[in-house]
């Protein structure tokens, strides 16, 4: 997405700002709010360089959690007990 500084230079109308000085700060705050965005979808250098891309949407990330498949019955049968009340702490 390309960053249009004249569509922001209105919000900045209030300040004592030169025309190089909003453009400097849209600039800026458009690369803060880039980096967000990217560090969110799994895009920013230091994931990239980890490794950790592809895990697009952090608030997705707890969907593997979601099965059960992998849980033995041994797991389940200790749950079971525990939440029945008939092992110790």
């Amino acid at each position: 997405m390309q960053l249009d500084i004249e569509r922001y230079r209105s919000h900045l109308a209030s300040y004592d700002l030169g025309a190089e000085q909003e453009a400097e700060l849209i600039r800026h705050i458009w690369q803060i709010a880039q980096s967000c965005v990217d560090r969110a979808w799994g895009d920013a250098p230091e994931q990239i360089l980890l490794g950790t891309t592809g895990r697009k949407c952090p608030a997705r990330a707890h969907d593997g959690l979601d099965s059960t498949d992998h849980i033995t019955s041994t797991f389940n049968d200790a749950a079971n007990e525990d939440a029945a009340g008939k092992t110790d702490p």
